[in-house]
């Protein structure tokens, strides 16, 4: 089984930032993503937590370009009447910033200086074959 999803859009509004129960942060937002057809865009709801969180808070905003590595996550409710309802969300385990400084008015902080934007064409291709094995980071065991 595997569940990755990644995306390359532009924010369509500022983050939602909020505190969990257990005093973490918690960033909501959402994407723009062109289809093949340029004409055509989906919109996705972006989840990140605690650091990452954290510099979405600090650094992005309506507009800005960024790539998405991250899980599905489905979740579903019942409302008042009985009707049972399904949520669709990505939960961010990685952003990457993808302008230029020139272009990113407000990176303009020691931590980001040395960083180089990632071009578009550095990005794992859906042509490419996939590997045969991805080993799992601590968090996903």
């Amino acid at each position: 089984m595997f569940n990755q999803v990644l995306l390359i859009g532009r924010l369509t509004r500022n983050p939602e930032i909020r505190i969990s129960g257990a005093g973490n942060k918690v960033a909501n937002f959402s994407i723009a993503v062109d289809r093949i057809k340029k004409d055509e865009v989906d919109f996705f709801r972006i989840t990140a937590f605690g650091k990452t969180a954290e510099l979405v808070e600090k650094y992005l905003t309506k507009g800005k370009k960024v790539f998405i590595q991250g899980v599905l996550r489905q979740n579903d409710y019942t409302d008042k009447n009985g009707n049972k309802h399904y949520k669709t969300d990505i939960i961010a385990n990685r952003i990457i910033f993808l302008e230029k400084k020139s272009q990113q008015n407000n990176f303009n902080t020691p931590e980001f200086e040395d960083i180089e934007p990632i071009e578009e064409d550095d990005l794992p291709s859906f042509e490419e074959p996939m590997p045969d094995f991805f080993p799992l980071d601590d968090e996903m065991r």
